[in-house]
């Protein structure tokens, strides 16, 4: 009886999901969205295909189509300031808007065969736009003029892509992409001096070598970056070193958002390639020990398989103390979740999770207090691979034993979720 209540509670706890997400809008000729950004806590932006580009101004309950003049691909969208903002995209398309998207402009800077992929802007004068040809462009006016490409070192192959960057300030930033096709090789930079030059971080990378597609940093220290395969790697020191805490099999990550030095998201397809496959969701509250795959439905009677819906961008956008979560991808869609209500309410109280005997050897034991119900447990080791551990015994829930002889002797880090809070403890395997 007791195994079969073992496998049940096992059973329910693959089934758990830290959050619910729910479909906010669906373009009506299915555009493609590739970048979403929101410029204060109403007021956000979505592009994507065809030169689509849409506006909130009631945080994602309404969006409504802006006239760009364009038919191009849009990869990514930034405002630097309330009205000011600008849009790339492919044959080195970029479009700025000076009074808050009613009107657009191209930007010529003679990048016609270019696909420009991301757009940041770390000041009201100040961005930077990074593409392929190993190209990172700046402006020092708001996007009425750009420079011609900053200097790369000799590492950097000449027909590598960027497309993901990020600056955490206005001299430190990072740009991180790939060579891909059959000569396929990791592109990483860093800048310390505002992009004035820039520095190959190949030397700092684990050894898996893949196209990166995304970085993101909650500080000056500590940042992410993510790509092919369901690579996540951190770094606790500025980038001068990486570890690889995430690697998901088929997975493609496409974009992330680090929101805090424990919370983050991470979006892309679950298989498939590069093109297409079931859209996917990872969320992080323990600093990347624990990935959480979330659940999203099926969107609307006239999609039944989400297998089209490759999710392309994640952002939040902050309301007094209430964080929302958005992401888009293909078919037009852009999905929210309300759960991040307070960051009390993301970090629950060490006190609440005891773990006994630690250091343990053959098993261990977890009591939460405050607490109750069905909770999801996972462990993982010190490189953050998730290690299955057999449920030995459900005492009066939720306090559980695990089976821990099998594991190598070292430190783990056990995660316990229940709706919006996890809790995390570490415990030593003799």
């Amino acid at each position: 009886m007791k195994k079969v209540a073992v496998l049940l509670f096992t059973c329910i706890l693959m089934q758990q999901s830290l959050a619910q997400w729910e479909k906010v809008y669906q373009h009506p000729n299915r555009r493609n969205f590739t970048g979403i950004t929101f410029v204060d806590s109403l007021a956000g932006y979505v592009c994507g295909d065809s030169g689509t580009i849409l506006k909130t101004i009631d945080r994602g309950q309404n969006w409504n189509p802006l006239n760009t003049g364009s038919k191009a691909m849009l990869f990514s969208i930034d405002f630097s300031s309330l009205n000011n903002g600008v849009a790339v995209g492919d044959t080195g398309l970029i479009l700025r808007t000076t009074n808050a998207g009613s009107s657009w402009e191209q930007i010529n800077v003679g990048f016609k065969k270019r696909q420009l992929a991301k757009v940041k802007f770390t000041s009201p004068d100040t961005g930077y736009i990074a593409g392929d040809s190993a190209a990172i462009l700046k402006t020092t006016d708001g996007g009425q003029t750009w420079s011609q490409p900053q200097p790369m070192p000799s590492a950097v192959q000449p027909w590598a892509k960027f497309l993901g960057l990020h600056f955490v300030n206005n001299n430190l930033g990072f740009g991180c992409g790939g060579s891909f096709g059959d000569n396929r090789k990791t592109l990483f930079v860093k800048t310390t001096n505002g992009g004035i030059s820039w520095d190959t971080m190949a030397s700092s990378l684990p050894s898996f070598r893949t196209g990166l597609w995304d970085v993101s940093f909650s500080s000056p220290s500590v940042g992410y970056s993510t790509g092919i395969f369901g690579i996540v790697m951190k770094t606790t020191d500025g980038g001068d070193s990486w570890l690889t805490v995430r690697e998901m099999g088929g997975n493609y990550n496409r974009a992330m958002h680090i929101m805090n030095d424990s919370t983050g998201w991470v979006v892309g397809s679950l298989t498939g390639g590069l093109s297409f496959g079931d859209g996917v969701i990872k969320s992080t509250f323990d600093g990347g020990v624990f990935w959480n795959v979330e659940s999203w439905p099926t969107l609307g009677l006239d999609w039944t398989n989400q297998g089209a819906a490759r999710l392309t961008c994640v952002t939040t956008v902050k309301h007094d103390n209430t964080y929302t979560a958005f992401a888009v991808g293909r078919e037009g869609v852009i999905i929210k979740s309300n759960y991040i209500t307070s960051n009390a309410q993301l970090f629950s109280n060490p006190a609440e999770i005891d773990l006994f005997p630690n250091p343990a050897k053959d098993e261990i034991e977890i009591r939460l207090t405050g607490a109750s119900g069905i909770i999801s447990t996972k462990c993982f080791n010190a490189l953050g691979k998730e290690m299955k551990l057999p449920v030995t015994e459900v005492r009066s829930n939720p306090n559980i034993r695990f089976d821990i002889h099998s594991l190598p002797t070292g430190i783990y880090s056990i995660c316990c979720t229940k709706g919006q809070k996890s809790w995390v403890k570490r415990f030593v395997k003799q």
